[in-house]
């Protein structure tokens, strides 16, 4: 049972073990994106490399204790080797250091008489960038080895300045994650839909449950495991069969108006997707596709009622009507009040702590890896670093203030999503922070410093995928269930977080100064990461705009809808329609992920409706084993990729 005590196993071996397997994580699920190009380590919200350390760990554990005949590892130890792989890929992933990698150097490489990237170049401080035209040259060039005295010069300080920005964010977020956790996981007691499966394989994997002997895991494990490997094969030879699992765009039978206007529209049968819907309540997977639907017929109504002429979509609809975008924007503001509101209590409790002693002690939560005063006090010392670096970049105080705030918000409202929709991607709305700023004071309401600042901050303010805090409120339900002391949960993550960071930037700079990174051998959407990053600096620059009306009254509606949603949800028990819903159709995630849960959702209401929770019990392994095999065997395609040196079929997202 939850918070039951446990014997703890010694206290280091978990984490020793977790060290060991960190920089193997990094480099390898960087090498397998980068340059076998065969698979995504993370970036989707139950992220691949984790499963995968888990699934091998918890094999070389079984192996062990049959050999041996010993206890081997417990639940609690795989759990946090889980933990610290999840934390790791993050912070080295999609939208943190793997785009900031690529930023770094981009100005001065990139930089020529048509762009005029240097022109901005002098904002930025010296400690940020590199700066030796030989260093960067190389970068990009490839076949040289990193380990070059003027190399690691170069590259030293930034590097130094950029690790002790991501580990003292990923603190904030593990500050807040322990003042919300009380709340959401004892309080309201959310679904954790992403924590089942590994909390499953970690007790399957010590011999406390008979998972890995379930017939039913074992069905789904193989039937997701051979679709998936019909289609490596059909890679190397076309003339097999290819079964169409990734999405295929509907909207090309869609020609005339105004349903030409409906914007990118897909289908795909992910098996792992609709494992993760299985899952969820039939609330919250009806409201994840139906609101992403009701987003098409808006498109095709404002085209129809004139309002525009190209369909808007969450790729392409920002600051056009219906303003499905900035709607999304809306919508996370307005739910993250809502939890916050909903959250008063707890967080009350946590700020008299910070000031009293006595309220200090009557407000210690046993099962968070800090205490109230701990997590206030360290979450507002970290925001006033990163305020004041972001200050320090050109960003007026108000600006820099502001813009964490709304980060911050973002990143609760996602993590509250994963934690109850599971959401598949983990994308944030599709204006970022910086964007929201720029549409309320105008681009004209910014200097070119801070343009430039908001410009070289958009590695993570634009892409959440790989955001920790998600993953570091799972690791903390995880600890809670297999009875992990929380002060040891509390140092595993943070070395992870420090580890990660190290191990990343070594990895990418190894593999690029090898490969190149302007090359053909790597990943070539990473390489235009960067110059993409500067081409919104010049566009701000060459053409500054006043604050945008259309885009304030669309978030304006998106909030209101969202507060109506959630009132109506918290007060009405028969309403159907789950706010996570509304928040994720404004965002990427339900294009590749509506088809999916509506399956997994047609699926669950049949068994429930037919079999009652008795036939949802026995059918929940093979959805489980749908989500392992759709993650082992294409890992293990891609394995087999990087020692063959070829690329493979990529079995995600597309």
């Amino acid at each position: 049972m939850p918070g039951t005590p446990q014997p703890q196993p010694p206290a280091w071996r978990a984490i020793v073990i977790g060290v060991l397997v960190v920089p193997v994580s990094v480099y390898y699920g960087n090498l397998a994106y980068m340059v076998v190009q065969a698979l995504e380590w993370g970036q989707t919200s139950l992220l691949r490399g984790a499963v995968f350390v888990l699934f091998s760990v918890g094999v070389l554990n079984i192996a062990y204790r049959r050999i041996f005949r010993r206890a081997g590892l417990a639940p609690s130890e795989l759990l946090i080797v889980y933990s610290m792989t999840a934390i790791s890929t993050c912070v080295t992933g999609y939208g943190m250091l793997q785009w900031l990698i690529n930023m770094l150097p981009a100005g001065s490489h990139f930089a020529n008489s048509v762009n005029h990237y240097d022109r901005f170049a002098h904002f930025l401080m010296p400690c940020l960038t590199p700066h030796n035209p030989s260093v960067i040259e190389r970068f990009y060039r490839g076949g040289v080895s990193m380990y070059q005295p003027d190399i690691l010069a170069d590259w030293a300080r930034p590097v130094a300045v950029w690790s002790a920005f991501i580990v003292i964010l990923t603190w904030v977020t593990l500050c807040m994650c322990s003042i919300v956790r009380k709340q959401w996981v004892d309080g309201e007691r959310l679904n954790f839909p992403l924590v089942y499966l590994p909390l499953e394989m970690a007790r399957g994997s010590s011999g406390s449950t008979p998972f890995y002997k379930s017939r039913a895991m074992w069905f789904g494990f193989v039937f997701a495991g051979l679709l998936e490997s019909v289609n490596y094969i059909n890679y190397f030879y076309p003339s097999m069969p290819y079964i169409q699992i990734k999405p295929v765009h509907l909207e090309a039978f869609f020609t005339t108006p105004p349903w030409s206007s409906v914007g990118t529209f897909t289908s795909s049968f992910y098996p792992f997707a609709i494992g993760i819907a299985y899952l969820l309540s039939v609330e919250v997977s009806f409201s994840c596709w139906f609101f992403y639907l009701l987003t098409k017929c808006e498109n095709i109504l404002a085209n129809e009622w004139g309002l525009t002429g190209t369909g808007a979509t969450v790729h392409s609809g920002l600051a056009s009507a219906p303003y499905i975008g900035e709607q999304g924007v809306g919508a996370f503001i307005a739910f993250a009040l809502f939890l916050l509101y909903r959250s008063r209590k707890q967080i009350g409790k946590a700020l008299c702590a910070a000031w009293s002693k006595s309220a200090a002690e009557e407000s210690m939560d046993s099962e968070s890896p800090l205490s109230p005063r701990a997590a206030v006090w360290g979450g507002l010392a970290g925001i006033a670093a990163l305020t004041a670096f972001v200050n320090m970049m050109g960003v007026p105080l108000w600006a820099a203030a502001a813009f964490w705030v709304m980060y911050f918000l973002f990143l609760i409202v996602l993590t509250r999503v994963v934690s109850e929709a599971g959401a598949g991607w983990a994308f944030g709305p599709m204006v970022p922070a910086h964007g929201v700023l720029t549409d309320f004071a105008g681009v004209n309401g910014f200097d070119g410093k801070g343009l430039t600042a908001f410009g070289y901050l958009g590695w993570f303010d634009t892409e959440y995928r790989d955001s920790p805090m998600p993953h570091q409120l799972a690791a903390m339900k995880l600890a809670q269930e297999s009875g992990t002391l929380p002060r040891r949960l509390l140092w595993a993550l943070f070395v992870a977080s420090v580890l990660g960071v190290l191990a990343g930037f070594w990895s990418y700079l190894h593999m690029y100064y090898e490969y190149g990174a302007g090359t053909a051998k790597v990943r070539p959407a990473l390489f235009s990461i960067g110059s993409s990053m500067l081409d919104h600096i010049n566009h701000w620059l060459n053409a500054p705009t006043p604050p945008d009306k259309g885009a304030m009254l669309g978030m304006a509606a998106g909030a209101v809808i969202m507060l109506a949603l959630a009132v109506l949800r918290q007060n009405f028990l028969w309403w159907p329609f789950h706010p996570v819903g509304y928040a994720l159709a404004g965002t990427i995630s339900m294009e590749y992920f509506w088809c999916p849960f509506f399956l997994g959702w047609l699926v669950k209401s049949v068994i429930l409706r037919y079999g009652g929770i008795n036939l949802y019990t026995r059918a929940l392994p093979l959805f489980l084993g749908l989500i392992l095999g759709d993650y082992i065997v294409p890992t293990i395609w891609g394995i087999w990729g990087g020692f063959a040196h070829t690329q493979v079929y990529m079995a995600f997202p597309h």
